[in-house]
Parts: structure tokens; C-alpha cells; sequence
């Protein structure tokens, strides 16, 4: 016979005659003792499993849903009025563009803005200057003389790509000024190239 739940072999008494019967001790202890050691060691995982998320467990708290928005609305207007209370000094507001101390968000707001530009391949000069550059002045309203933004190519599409970046690797450099900048080569570019300068 056969013991359903855990599946241990066992001797019938109603059924096996133990006169005429061979006590197995292979079937009776050895393979009943291996299953059993089975048995438990696949409940002591199953225990340890459950340990693990029982630890992870967060608690269910009275009058709370699985959401709950513990931060007031007071408490985040309180942190609004202190972040904008807070002025950057003035020597680095000035570096920005402003003429006093400012506000963090209105320093961000510059340092990530983004201005497109186009140098006109007819906007170079004919001659080189005396430090031997043609350069190129092109309006630019919102730029500032204390601005260092990142100077980049715009490809505007991809049959141009291949010149544009030609036309791009021509220009050493690009001074900002207050309300335009000038651009540098020591060749002329032939064509217009779109140009976007990046922070501040």
C-alpha cells in the first residue's frame, strides 16, 4: 500500500500477512527515508521563499488605500516659495544674461534654452582679417557676450549631410556677443549652414 498524502511505501496489516510476507528493508526504510528527506527539504524552501516575501510585506495602515499622497499641498507650496525665494549671487546670474540676482528656474530656463541659427555662405568675408580668418557677423537678439553655449551642426536633410558637415569643419570657432556672433574659418564655406547653440 501506498500512504496518499506524503507517498510512503507502509505494510498493510489488514491485507499483508506477516507470516508468509519478506520485510523489504530497501522499500520500507532506505526509499521511505530519502522521499521524506525530499519532502522536507522541499517544504524548507518553500518556508524560506515565504520568509522573503514576508519581509518585503508593507503593512496595511487604517484609512489609507495603496496610494496615498502623504505630501500636503501646504507642505509643497512651503518648498515652491523656498526654491523661488532663493536668488543665484550676482556675478553668476550676469554669466546668464541677467543684470541681478534671479531665481534658480529663470538660470535653468537659459542654460537649456536652444538657438537656431543660419551662417549664409554670402555673410563670409572676401579677405582674411589680420589674424587671418574670413569671418561671418550674424544677428542673434537673445545672445549674450557672457553666453558660452555649445556650437553645433543642424543637418537639415540627408542628401545635404555629407556637405553640411564639410561646410561645418571649415568654422574654428564662434564668439558670442551681446545681440550677434562671429564665426571664424580659414576657408570660405560654400554653402548656408545651420548651426544651433546650445545652453548657455
Amino acid at each position: 500500500m501506498t500512504w496518499k498524502k506524503i507517498n510512503l511505501f507502509g505494510y498493510d496489516p489488514a491485507k499483508d500477512d506477516f507470516e508468509t510476507t519478506t520485510f523489504n528493508i530497501k522499500q520500507a526504510l532506505n526509499d521511505n527515508w530519502a522521499h521524506v528527506k525530499e519532502l522536507f527539504e522541499e517544504a524548507r524552501s518553500h518556508i524560506e521563499g515565504t520568509e522573503e516575501t514576508l519581509i518585503d510585506k508593507v503593512d496595511k495602515e487604517a484609512g489609507k488605500g495603496l496610494s496615498t499622497n502623504d505630501y500636503t499641498d501646504e507642505e509643497k507650496e512651503k518648498i515652491a516659495g523656498l526654491l523661488e525665494s532663493i536668488n543665484i549671487d550676482a556675478e553668476t546670474a550676469k554669466r546668464y544674461g541677467f543684470d541681478s540676482p534671479v531665481s534658480p528656474s529663470k538660470v535653468f530656463d537659459r542654460a537649456v534654452q536652444v538657438i537656431h541659427v543660419t551662417l549664409c555662405a554670402a555673410g563670409w568675408t572676401d579677405s582674411v582679417n589680420a589674424d587671418g580668418w574670413h569671418t561671418n557677423q550674424i544677428d542673434v537678439p537673445e545672445m549674450k557676450e557672457t553666453y558660452s553655449p555649445d556650437f553645433v551642426l543642424n543637418i537639415t536633410s540627408a542628401a545635404l549631410a555629407e556637405d553640411e558637415r564639410a561646410a561645418f569643419g571649415l568654422i574654428m570657432e564662434c564668439e558670442t556677443f551681446d545681440g550677434y556672433v562671429i564665426a571664424r574659418a580659414l576657408e570660405i564655406p560654400e554653402i548656408d549652414i545651420n548651426v544651433r547653440f546650445t545652453g548657455v
